[in-house]
């Protein structure tokens, strides 16, 4: 039978959305060993690591059609941001492509912003354009690979502008899983 790693970490993952971000962030790790998630855990994982990062935007990781009629549902999501690296780009692309369907006419933009190279100067200057580009809609999803990294930076710099307290943002950033690397650069912030 196949071996699924770190099993009760995954059920935590699926029973707890801000534990996804950290299990996810830990596949590359799993492939590169051999191991394999089966499908039927993926599909559970697949939208679960959604959060508010200020009313009205959602963060997450990388939606499903599942996840987008949920987020239409039940967020009245109509305004989509992917931010990706050069290896993630066909899949945002390919999003961009299943958002042209009928049943998304709903969603009003899909707005794709590579990241590759970015330094933590970028990532502030990105996150306060999307914050004055979308903060006032109340109805934007922003996503990258996991929901943790990527867009666990742009949400803590988004929460800033918000006028968060730095004790909350860190926080914030922490549970959603983002990886040391990202949550060194929170100081930057």
């Amino acid at each position: 039978s196949e071996i699924i790693p770190n099993y009760n970490e995954l059920i935590a993952a699926i029973n707890n959305p801000e534990k996804v971000g950290q299990y996810i962030n830990k596949m590359p790790q799993f492939l590169k060993n051999g191991q394999k998630i089966p499908a039927e855990y993926l599909d559970k994982l697949a939208g679960k690591n959604q959060s508010e990062i200020i009313p009205g935007i959602t963060r997450g990781a990388f939606p499903d059609e599942n996840a987008i009629y949920r987020l239409m549902e039940d967020k009245e999501i109509k305004n989509i941001v992917g931010l990706y690296y050069d290896s993630d780009k066909t899949q945002v692309d390919d999003l961009g492509e299943t958002l042209k369907k009928e049943d998304f006419s709903g969603i009003e933009s899909h707005e794709k912003l590579n990241l590759q190279g970015y330094s933590v100067d970028d990532y502030i200057q990105t996150g306060e354009y999307l914050f004055k580009k979308y903060s006032q809609k109340l109805d934007t999803f922003i996503h990258c690979n996991a929901g943790s990294d990527r867009t666990g930076l742009i949400a803590a710099v988004m929460q800033f502008f918000a006028g968060f307290d730095r004790s909350l943002i860190e926080n914030n950033a922490k549970n959603s899983g983002m990886n040391e690397v990202f949550t060194a650069q929170l100081k930057n912030i």
